[in-house]
C-alpha cells in the first residue's frame, strides 16, 4: 500500500508518515515514521505519486489558527520591509542589549535590579511585533550575536514571547513572564569558573566543564531571587529552560509536567537559535533543518508540541532570512512567513529585488539555498533524528548516540 490513483498528495507538513511511501515501481522512497517536510512533498510530486494513504495520529500538524498575528500576516503579505522601522528596531536592539549587559553586571555585583527597566525591554519588543511581527523577528535574528550573553538573552526573550503569542491560552502576563525569563536565564553563566571557549561552548566541552556549565540555570535562579516583582512562574521557567520533557536535560533531569509552559517555550526557542550557531565544536545548521530537527524531537518526546507549532507558525518551514531557489532558477530571500501557508512564504529575489508572494504567484520553491554569508551545513536525514543535536541533551558522553 502507500500509493493509489486519485487526487493530489494528502500530506501534512510536520506530520509523521504512518506508512511507507513507494515509487511507481515499488521502491521505498520514505519509511513510516519519517516527519513530512516540504522537500518530501516536492519529491513525491516529482515522482508522480497521486495519493498517500495515512492513518491519523499524533503529530505537529500545522494549526488552522495562527495565533493573534494571523490577520496581520494576511494584511502585510505583499508589503516589503519598512526602512524606517528597520532603523527603529536596530536602535531598540542596541539599547536593549546594553541594558541587559548593565543588568548582568548589577546581578553579578549583587546590586539592585530595577523592575521597571527589566520589564520595559520585552514590552517594547511586544509593541513592535504588534506592528510587524515578521520584520521585528527578522531584525532581531539578524542582529543576534549568540556568543554574547546579553544579545542571546534578548533574542531568546523576543522569540520566546512571539512563540507564546501563538499558543492558545497564553495571556499577557504569561507572555511577559516568558520575555523576562528569557532575558535572565543565562545570567548565571558569568558566575561560573569556565574559560571563554567553554563558557560560549565554541569547543567540545569536557565532562567536567559540562558539569560546571549545566549549573548556570541554578545560579541564575539564585541570583534573581531578590528581584522584586519576579513571579515564581518566571523563576521556575528560568530554572528549567534546558530541561527536556523526557528527562534528558539539565540541571535536574526533570521532565513532563514538572516543566512549566514558560520553560517549554523557551526550551524550543533556545534549541532553534542554538542549532543555527556553531556549538561544542560542531558547525551551524540551516534554519530549515533546525525546524525539521525540532519536529523529530517532538515525536521522540523531548520538545513541547505546542511550542514547536508556535515556532512553525512564526517562521514557516522556510524560515525568515533563509534562502531558497524558485522553479525559474532564481534565488530569493524569505521575508514573510505567510503562516499558515507554510510552504508559500513571501520572498525577495536577489537579482532584481522583486517581491513575490508565493501564496498568490505561479512559482514554487524547489530547493533550499546556502546563505552566502555563513558557513551553515545541511544535515542528513538520519542526523536530524539524533538527540545530541539538541543543546540541552548534548552531553559529551551522549555524542554519537541515537
Amino acid at each position: 500500500m502507500g500509493t493509489l490513483p486519485g487526487s493530489s498528495p494528502h500530506l501534512s507538513v510536520g506530520q509523521p508518515l504512518q506508512e511507507d511511501i513507494l515509487s511507481s515501481n515499488g521502491d521505498v522512497l520514505y519509511r513510516a515514521g519519517e516527519v513530512v517536510t516540504a522537500e518530501i512533498v516536492e519529491r513525491i510530486e516529482r515522482h508522480g505519486l497521486r495519493r498517500v494513504l495515512q492513518d491519523s495520529g499524533e503529530a505537529v500538524a500545522p494549526s488552522l489558527t495562527s495565533g493573534i498575528h494571523r490577520q496581520q500576516r494576511l494584511k502585510l503579505a505583499n508589503v516589503p520591509y519598512s526602512q524606517e522601522r528597520a532603523e527603529v528596531l536596530k536602535r531598540l536592539i542596541d539599547e536593549s542589549t546594553q541594558k541587559l549587559t548593565e543588568l548582568a553586571q548589577s546581578l553579578h555585583g549583587r546590586g539592585r535590579v530595577d523592575w521597571q527597566s527589566l520589564t520595559e525591554i520585552p514590552e517594547l519588543f511586544g509593541k513592535q511585533s504588534a506592528k510587524d511581527i515578521d520584520q521585528t523577528l527578522s531584525s532581531t535574528l539578524h542582529q543576534s550575536a549568540y556568543g554574547e550573553l546579553s544579545s542571546h538573552c534578548l533574542t531568546l526573550s523576543t522569540l520566546g514571547m512571539m512563540i507564546a503569542q501563538e499558543i492558545p491560552g497564553c495571556n499577557e502576563e504569561e507572555i511577559l513572564d516568558v520575555g523576562i525569563a528569557g532575558s535572565l536565564h543565562e545570567m548565571g553563566v558569568g558566575e561560573l569558573e569556565l574559560g571563554p571557549e567553554a563558557r560560549s561552548r565554541r569547543s567540545e566541552l569536557s565532562a567536567s566543564d559540562f558539569a560546571t556549565y549545566s549549573r548556570h540555570p541554578i545560579v541564575a535562579h539564585e541570583l534573581c531571587s531578590s528581584i522584586t516583582g519576579l513571579s515564581s512562574r518566571a523563576r521556575q521557567g528560568m530554572l528549567h529552560v534546558h530541561e527536556q520533557l523526557d528527562g534528558s536535560g539539565f540541571p535536574h533531569g526533570v521532565g513532563g509536567q514538572q516543566i512549566n509552559r514558560i520553560a517549554r517555550i523557551l526550551n524550543v526557542a533556545d534549541a532553534y537559535l542554538t542549532l543555527q550557531n556553531p556549538l561544542d565544536g560542531r558547525p551551524a545548521i540551516k534554519p530549515y533543518d533546525a525546524l525539521v530537527c525540532l519536529l523529530y524531537q517532538v515525536r521522540a518526546g523531548r520538545c513541547d508540541a505546542e511550542a514547536v507549532r508556535g515556532l512553525l507558525n512564526l517562521v514557516s518551514l522556510f524560515p525568515l532570512g533563509s534562502f531558497v531557489r524558485l522553479d525559474d532558477s532564481r534565488v530569493a530571500k524569505v521575508i514573510r512567513s505567510n503562516s499558515p501557508s507554510y510552504t508559500k512564504p513571501t520572498v525577495v529575489t536577489l537579482d532584481t529585488e522583486e517581491l513575490i508572494n508565493l501564496r498568490e504567484a505561479n512559482h514554487r520553491i524547489v530547493a533550499i539555498e546556502a546563505n552566502p554569508s555563513s558557513q551553515e551545513i545541511r544535515l542528513q536525514p538520519d542526523e536530524l533524528k539524533m538527540p545530541y543535536w539538541i543543546p540541552s541533551v548534548h552531553k559529551p558522553q551522549l555524542a554519537g548516540s541515537v
